[in-house]
């Protein structure tokens, strides 16, 4: 995992406006990130060997077993990613702040894929080996990327998600794990 702190100069129609002035282009949700005092980028994976395994079983007849490694490699990237939100969390607590929903290219609507060469520019991925192709995906694909805002603005104190935006919400079984993991 890498990742990177900016302080944020506030929202400016659709994009985010870090100190300094690089800008994100968010979309039509960019006042998600309006109350955040700092901004803190990163990009997670769990690399390429996994991948390149799960190829190997595709390839031949261990279809099943590729399928069930390549389900392993999306729950432990999701879990990799908890680690990030678990230190977003403690940075707004040691500053008495409350955090923002999880933000990454492709959610909210608005934010396209294409949003992610941006985002990635803010953090050195060249330390954990992730790369971008042309059209903006991540390699490995085993990783992520987000955007977690914290400031004196927000209410919550752990890190949100926008389930409640997508039009999975109703049928997504990462939905349905989390709603029954905090029950």
């Amino acid at each position: 995992a890498v990742y990177a702190i900016y302080d944020s100069a506030g929202v400016d129609g659709e994009e985010l406006v870090l100190a300094g002035g690089k800008r994100l282009k968010l979309g039509p949700h960019a006042d998600l990130v309006a109350p955040a005092a700092r901004v803190i980028v990163s990009v997670v994976t769990i690399g390429p060997r996994l991948e390149e395994e799960v190829r190997r079983l595709m390839a031949g007849p261990d279809l099943m077993k590729g399928y069930m490694l390549d389900c392993a490699g999306v729950v432990a990237v999701g879990q990799t990613g908890l680690a990030i939100r678990d230190l977003v969390e403690g940075m707004a607590r040691a500053e008495d702040w409350g955090v923002g929903p999880s933000l990454y290219p492709g959610s909210p609507m608005g934010w396209t894929v294409r949003g992610q060469r941006d985002l990635l520019s803010l953090v050195d991925v060249d330390q954990i080996g992730v790369q971008l192709t042309s059209s903006c995906m991540m390699v490995p694909q085993k990783s992520a990327s987000g955007l977690i805002g914290i400031g004196p603005g927000y209410d919550e104190s752990q890190v949100g998600s926008l389930c409640h935006w997508c039009s999975l919400q109703d049928s997504c079984w990462r939905r349905r794990e989390r709603i029954e993991a905090d029950a």
